[in-house]
């Protein structure tokens, strides 16, 4: 041999592979030394453990014999390095190593090596790679609810991504349990009830069927039935008494009269078959207690002093919504700008479409008298202020006894009751102004009819300065309270 160093691959006398084999020869050395590389075992059970739209989890099990550390790749780049352990996290960390992207199938391979110090720097030694196939999952989607007061209730979920989600299928969890599919985009659910809370949490699915992390959680809410069975129950000139229907529990209900104001009011003392009196033109909290299921409601509405009253004779259009509070996570700027919101707090009333009825007050109270009184009719004369001559008209009884006797409109006035009235009698009119059906407060008039004369009249001379005068009543059935003689008239 000379002083050169000679290198060759080959096997040590055991049978051992040998990484290298490095003979030399001269003073220092009478014979060659050999260092025994033996190849490393491979890991096994390479599988995923966990996995997002920008990471991916591994878990396997170390193999026995020596090994320095296991090299870790993903479609053939080198993510990192770990020693002595039988875990990894690609992807995480706010400055990963290899970052993933989303949506994207990975060829993942473990490969222990070992570090061979035979020579300066070491030669590291591969064991078998061993290969697994895996996707990140689709990114994260922003969930957006909405809704309008539709009967029967609906609810439109969208999924939102800035690029679009045309290439995902999708999942939808509604209170933590998956909804039925398929799931669209937009999904709308039928399968809710009116006046009721709801939270849904969205998810793209990916190239491998892999869902995305959970979207922020939406809470959202059903807006209430419309109130039902509105019905006008009574009137006076300045109130209106309507009743409707309920069939769930609200926190409150809005009123509105015509077009007068454009405040809403909120009633917070509804009470079921109870008459309840609040301003129509005020504006109120918003605050409300919830009500009895399926209960009739009764509300009386006056005018108030805010903006006017109401008046006298006049048709107004009520409308009634019933409305739950509710906290929504609905700000859809916020969760563009930042996918990891779960809840942006926003309340607001969730009211139902408004039911709407044509009410009236009634007239004011006329004023009425009797003109004209003969032995078989008497002749009445009425008059209310500010009269409307279309709508208005006049509802008589006499001795407040059954029906009315008669309707009458101004024009018919001075009206005649020409029925065959009993002379001598006295009759009590109670004369009511109209309007659509609404009576004002009655005015009362009294007249009597006149009795019959008197008969057989004679007259007897009892001196030169008097006569003696007879006659007989005529009327039975009157009552004749007295007479009244005259003398050359």
């Amino acid at each position: 041999m000379t002083d050169s160093a000679l290198e060759k691959r080959g096997q040590a006398s055991d049978g051992q592979p040998l990484h290298s084999l490095r003979l030399k020869t001269g003073p220092l050395f009478d014979s060659f030394q050999a260092c025994s590389c033996a190849i490393p075992n491979p890991v096994s059970e390479l599988q995923t453990t966990n996995y997002t739209d920008t990471s991916i989890s591994l878990l396997w099990t170390n193999p026995d014999g020596n090994y320095s550390y296991t090299q870790i790749k993903f479609n053939n780049q080198i993510d990192n390095a770990t020693a002595n352990a039988n875990t990894y996290d690609a992807g995480y960390g706010a400055t990963p190593v290899l970052a993933l992207t989303p949506n994207t199938p990975y060829t993942i391979t473990a490969t222990n090596f070992i570090d061979c110090s035979v020579e300066d720097p070491p030669d590291q030694i591969p064991s078998p790679p061993v290969t697994i196939q895996d996707a990140t999952s689709a990114p994260r989607p922003v969930v957006i609810v909405e809704t309008s007061p539709d009967i029967p209730p609906e609810l439109t979920i969208s999924f939102y991504l800035p690029d679009g989600t045309s290439e995902f299928s999708y999942s939808l969890e509604r209170d933590g349990n998956d909804v039925t599919g398929p799931i669209t985009n937009p999904f709308v659910d039928s399968t809710v009830r009116t006046a009721r809370e709801y939270n849904y949490t969205g998810f793209l699915i990916g190239v491998n069927g892999e869902r995305s992390p959970a979207s922020q959680m939406v809470t959202y809410c059903t807006h209430p039935a419309k109130p039902t069975n509105m019905l006008q129950v009574g009137a006076t000139n300045s109130t209106i008494t309507v009743v409707w229907e309920i069939s769930e529990v609200v926190d409150g209900y809005y009123l509105t009269i015509d077009q007068l104001s454009n405040n809403l009011i909120t009633d917070t003392s509804l009470n079921p078959g109870q008459a309840n009196r609040v301003s129509a033109f005020t504006a109120a909290s918003s605050a409300g207690t919830a009500r009895d299921e399926s209960a009739t409601l009764r509300h009386v509405l006056d005018g108030g002093t805010a903006s006017g009253v109401l008046t006298p004779a006049t048709s107004f259009q009520v409308g009634f919504t019933g409305c739950i509070d509710c906290v929504l996570a609905t700000d859809f700027a916020a969760l563009q700008a930042d996918d990891t919101v779960n809840a942006v707090a926003d309340p607001r009333e969730m009211c139902s479409y408004f039911s709407v009825l044509n009410a009236y007050t009634s007239p004011d109270q006329p004023t009425c008298e009797v003109i004209t009184e003969s032995m078989f009719a008497l002749q009445i004369s009425a008059v209310q202020a500010a009269l409307d001559e279309n709508a208005v008209y006049f509802v008589v009884y006499r001795n407040g006894i059954g029906l009315p006797i008669a309707n009458v409109t101004s024009d018919e006035l001075p009206w005649v009751d020409d029925f065959q009235t009993v002379p001598g009698t006295e009759y009590v009119y109670n004369v009511y102004s109209s309007f659509r059906g609404w009576k004002s407060v009655p005015a009362v008039c009294v007249g009597c009819a006149k009795p019959r004369p008197p008969s057989n009249v004679d007259g007897v001379p009892r001196n030169d300065s008097s006569i003696y005068i007879s006659w007989d009543d005529p009327d039975l059935e009157g009552v004749v309270e007295g007479w009244k003689r005259h003398l050359n008239t």
